[in-house]
């Protein structure tokens, strides 16, 4: 099973801020540096019947997170909002994430498409992808 990361496409412009920081202000792109690289942090596990891949999308709700198979590719993808609510006199520091997601996982040949799941709970989404069983018999072929 292949995952392929999702690359900010900002990321080689944030590398030409840098080049530049001398030049420019603190507060160029402020809010592109904010929202870049919001990548969930996945695990995939597999079992003798099926895969298992766990995302941590904390603070998500259910319904802001897509999930497509296509062309042998299992997509997850979704949106954190950002609640601009800042008090003045108590709001210090955020290191908080908000903005678009996306995970690709490429998907092995042997398995049940029909029959993939998923669960939501506690900012865990779990996907269960259950493998086709092998054959185990033995076919004897005659030689003509």
């Amino acid at each position: 099973m292949k995952v392929i990361k999702w690359t900010n496409p900002l990321s080689e412009l944030m590398g030409v801020r840098n080049t530049f920081k001398n030049f420019l202000s603190d507060d160029f792109m402020k809010d592109f540096k904010e929202n870049a690289d919001f990548t969930p942090g996945i695990e995939i596990v597999e079992h003798n019947d099926k895969w298992n891949i766990c995302a941590e999308l904390p603070g998500i709700k259910k319904e802001d997170i897509n999930i497509q198979l296509e062309d042998g590719l299992l997509k997850i993808s979704g949106k954190v909002e950002n609640k601009k609510e800042v008090k003045e006199n108590n709001y210090y520091y955020s290191e908080r994430k908000y903005g678009t997601f996306a995970r690709s996982i490429e998907i092995p040949d042997d398995v049940k498409p029909e029959e993939i799941s998923a669960e939501y709970t506690d900012g865990v989404l779990n996907v269960s992808i259950p493998k086709h069983e092998k054959p185990k018999e033995v076919k004897k072929i005659e030689i003509k």
